[in-house]
């Protein structure tokens, strides 16, 4: 390969998404997170196999009164890098309850329990910090060479329903696991680029304010939730969270007696479990 081409390829690469993907996966791994790249599971709307970008996760083995159980807190990962800005569309008037970004969290089905029951602690902790208001839709500001929109795929909403279909999976995989897995799976988007929040105010203007970290609802209602939380933090401030991450997952030891009585009421209450 010539060098004119080779240097094609390598502005090609750094525009994309893959430079910030091996970036997250390197940053994981240095707070000694475990982690995977490129897990593949099925798209159950297209029955097309897609891929995540990084998971990454802490887990405890637990003793309880039948067979050992997994309990992991994960992150799924989706990275994107864009020109153009990403828009985050809020309002004063919503402001959910405490309880509301833990609750939205996908889980398998241990995990569901185990997250009931320690979600006052999760809300607590670093990771689930959150400042109000949070955006109920995120769009990709094309603009033209004179400013003007155009019509064009939005990334940012591909990069939502993305992470969340990715997050779901990944709780529904634990259920399949070959031994009991409690995963509360959260849904991260990394993303290289502008990020605004825009608010309607009182006085009819639009506020436009650049932000590095904020919550969005996915509202696609799945059979555990009408809705997923998915929160986006810029390149900038990734590795702010992903240390916020790594003192979240303490709680998973602190409350570990907690959580092995949540697994053990749940399999007294839907009786004997067969692992295949």
């Amino acid at each position: 390969m010539n060098d004119a081409k080779l240097e094609k390829v390598r502005a090609w690469l750094e525009k994309s998404g893959y430079p910030l993907e091996l970036e997250i996966a390197r940053q994981v791994e240095a707070i000694e997170l475990a982690w995977t790249q490129s897990w593949h599971y099925l798209d159950e709307d297209t029955q097309k196999y897609r891929e995540t970008d990084v998971i990454a996760w802490k887990e405890i083995l637990l003793r309880t009164d039948r067979d050992p159980v997994l309990v992991r807190l994960s992150l799924c990962i989706e990275c994107k890098r864009s020109d153009a800005s990403w828009v985050a569309f809020t309002s004063k008037r919503t402001s959910p309850g405490d309880l509301f970004e833990v609750f939205a969290t996908p889980a398998s089905e241990y995990g569901t329990k185990v997250l009931k029951r320690i979600a006052p602690f999760l809300l607590e902790s670093p990771a689930f910090q959150r400042d109000d208001p949070v955006a109920y839709s995120v769009t990709t500001a094309h603009l033209g060479k004179k400013g003007q929109p155009r019509n064009e795929r939005d990334s940012a909403y591909g990069a939502i329903r993305g992470v969340s279909d990715g997050s779901i999976a990944r709780a529904r995989a634990a259920d399949g696991a070959g031994m009991t897995v409690a995963e509360i799976v959260v849904p991260l988007i990394v993303f290289d680029g502008d990020l605004l929040a825009a608010t309607l105010q009182d006085s009819g203007e639009i506020s436009l304010d650049p932000v590095d970290e904020i919550l969005v609802v996915q509202r696609r209602p799945t059979e555990q939730r009408p809705f997923t939380i998915v929160r986006i933090v810029t390149a900038a401030r990734v590795t702010n969270y992903l240390e916020r991450f790594l003192k979240s997952t303490t709680v998973l030891d602190i409350h570990k007696d907690a959580i092995r009585l949540a697994i053990e009421n749940h399999r007294k209450n839907s009786g004997p479990v067969v692992v295949l």
